[in-house]
């Protein structure tokens, strides 16, 4: 709230957003909001849109938005042309790229090589866009913020904007290309569960996020179910190594579970919770249809 204070931002835009950021946006965007440049974006973002997104990927997109079309938060809506001079949906198709091949290599953070590497990875797949790899790499630091420098290394302005960009260049992958892909990843020792970019594309592309990547799993689960005898104490088995009762110093009792299989017990999870959401917004609209 203090560094809002202190920026030198247009007084009205700054005030309304001191509100919102003290009655719910911190809450809602902590990881965000306690970074000083990440907080700067967002009241940029706040300043151009009139608010913050309630849906994460909606504020990414706005919030890249912003900052492709904007200097910095000294300068009131200074606009400046970006290096390579490419449109807003060229760069972000690259940047997707980039984002999509780290992330399933697993790199967050780059050496100054590794970086022009992935620069010119996407220069090649996408030949019909002319740009320097150093105009690009300038851009990306200097122009929309994605990455900065600390020390001799790049790293992500915030961790789910690569995530986000990651989900946004899968969306334009096949059905096949997308069910063969993330089979391979989520049965891969590699993958956890606690990265957003699975919840981001599934805000993308709901349909096909349940066509593509549930519906095989849970059917597949449901075949090894059947040549089970349909025995639930094998399926716990599959899925669990051990299941009890947790007791809390409150008394409270809690089911407890260690995973073994976290592929399928993962897409079960996402299943229930899918099917949750269904089922709510159907009764919401039986509501209001009464």
């Amino acid at each position: 709230l203090n560094l809002i204070k202190k920026i030198d931002y247009s007084e009205p835009a700054k005030s309304t957003f001191y509100q919102e950021l003290d009655n719910n946006l911190y809450d809602k965007y902590k990881s965000f909001a306690s970074n000083p440049l990440l907080l700067t974006i967002m009241l940029l973002t706040f300043s151009n849109h009139a608010s913050i997104p309630a849906k994460l990927n909606d504020f990414y997109e706005a919030a890249f938005s912003t900052l492709f079309n904007m200097h910095d938060a000294t300068k009131d809506c200074y606009v400046r042309d970006t290096r390579t001079n490419l449109g807003i949906d060229e760069f972000k198709t690259i940047f997707s790229y980039i984002c999509f091949k780290s992330y399933f290599c697993a790199e967050y953070e780059f050496t100054e090589s590794e970086l022009r590497h992935y620069i010119q990875m996407a220069k090649e797949k996408f030949s019909s866009h002319s740009f320097l790899v150093d105009d690009f790499l300038d851009d990306l630091v200097s122009s929309v913020c994605m990455l900065f420098k600390d020390g001799l290394n790049y790293r992500f302005s915030h961790r789910s904007f690569q995530e986000y960009f990651a989900a946004l260049y899968t969306v334009q992958l096949s059905d096949s290309q997308q069910k063969r892909f993330l089979k391979l990843w989520l049965q891969d020792n590699s993958y956890r569960s606690t990265s957003n970019y699975l919840d981001m594309l599934y805000e993308l592309q709901p349909l096909r996020f349940v066509k593509n990547i549930i519906s095989p799993a849970i059917r597949e689960l449901q075949e090894k179910f059947k040549k089970n005898n349909e025995s639930e104490e094998w399926l716990i088995g599959y899925l669990y190594e051990d299941v009890g009762i947790r007791k809390y110093t409150n008394g409270e009792k809690r089911c407890a579970v260690t995973i073994k299989n976290f592929y399928y017990h993962d897409m079960i999870i996402r299943a229930c919770s899918i099917s949750e959401l269904y089922n709510n917004s159907k009764q919401e609209r039986m509501q209001r249809n009464k």
